[in-house]
C-alpha cells in the first residue's frame, strides 16, 4: 500500500494534480503488549500510557446528560436534522434550533441543535470521521464565544428565532430573558451519535479525545457548566 498511489485529477482538464500513497489514508489504533500505538498519515505514534489514562478520565469525568434523549432509529431517522427535530417532538423541555442560523456582522452560526428549558445549548452530531467530530467540538465553543463577547448584539435576534419556532410553549422565551448574559447559568452539551454501548472515552478516536478535552477546557474557562450525551444509533 506504500506504492500503490491514490490519483487526483483535474475534472476539467484531466490533468494530474496530486497523489500519494494509499498508505496514508489508513487510520488505526492499536494496543500491543502494553503499548498503545495511532497510525495517521502515514505514521505510526507511540502514545505515553499514562497521558492516554489522563485523557480518557477527563473524559469519562465529564457529567452526563440528565435529559433522556431518544435513539437514533436509522430505520427511520435519516438525517441529523430529523433526528433533532424527532427528538424536540419526543420531549416537551426542547425545542428544535437546528439549522436556525444567527448572523452577526455577516458571520452565521448556530445556537445549538435542542434548546432545553434548562438551559442546555445541546450540539449533536452523527460520529462518521474525526472531521465531524471536530465540527461538532467547535460548533459548540464558537456558540458559547460568540454568546460571551457579544451578548447584546445576539440575544435579542436569539430570542426572535426561539418565539418564531416555540410554537404553543412560549416557556422557551425564558431561556434568554434578557442581554445580561451569565455562563455559569448555561450548560453546553456534545451529544455524539454512535452505534454500539461503549462509552465515549472508550470509543472516539485518540486525536478526537484530545480536541474534545481542549475544548471543554476552553468552555469551562469561560464558566460554562459542560455536559456530554451518547446518542445510540440502531
Amino acid at each position: 500500500m506504500k506504492s500503490d498511489k491514490v490519483l487526483v485529477f483535474n475534472s476539467s482538464t484531466e490533468q494530474l494534480v496530486d497523489r500519494w500513497p494509499v498508505y496514508n489514508c489508513l487510520i488505526g489504533e492499536v494496543e500491543h503488549e502494553e503499548n498503545y500505538f495511532i497510525l495517521t498519515l502515514g505514521q505510526w505514534y507511540l502514545i505515553d500510557k499514562e497521558y492516554l489514562n489522563q485523557i480518557n478520565s477527563y473524559i469519562e469525568n465529564i457529567e452526563e446528560i440528565n435529559i433522556d434523549l431518544i435513539e437514533y432509529d436509522s430505520s427511520t431517522l435519516k438525517t441529523e436534522n430529523a433526528y433533532n427535530v424527532a427528538a424536540a417532538e419526543n420531549h416537551e423541555s426542547l425545542l428544535c434550533m437546528d439549522r436556525i442560523n444567527i448572523v452577526i456582522d455577516n458571520a452565521r452560526f448556530e445556537l445549538c441543535d435542542l434548546l432545553s428549558l434548562e438551559k442546555h445549548l445541546i450540539h449533536v452530531k452523527p460520529w462518521s470521521s474525526s472531521s465531524t467530530l471536530s465540527h461538532l467540538f467547535s460548533q459548540g465553543r464558537i456558540s458559547a464565544e460568540t454568546l460571551v463577547n457579544f451578548p447584546e448584539e445576539v440575544l435579542p435576534t436569539i430570542r426572535t428565532k426561539i418565539k418564531e419556532n416555540q410554537g404553543e410553549n412560549d416557556e422557551f422565551e425564558n431561556v434568554f430573558v434578557s442581554n445580561a448574559f451569565n455562563p455559569g447559568d448555561y450548560t453546553i452539551v456534545y451529544a455524539i451519535i454512535y452505534e454500539g454501548e461503549k462509552e465515549i472515552h472508550n470509543r472516539i478516536p485518540f486525536f478526537s479525545k484530545l480536541n474534545f478535552v481542549h475544548n471543554v477546557k476552553a468552555l469551562k474557562r469561560m464558566q460554562f457548566n459542560v455536559q456530554k450525551a451518547h446518542i445510540l444509533k440502531t
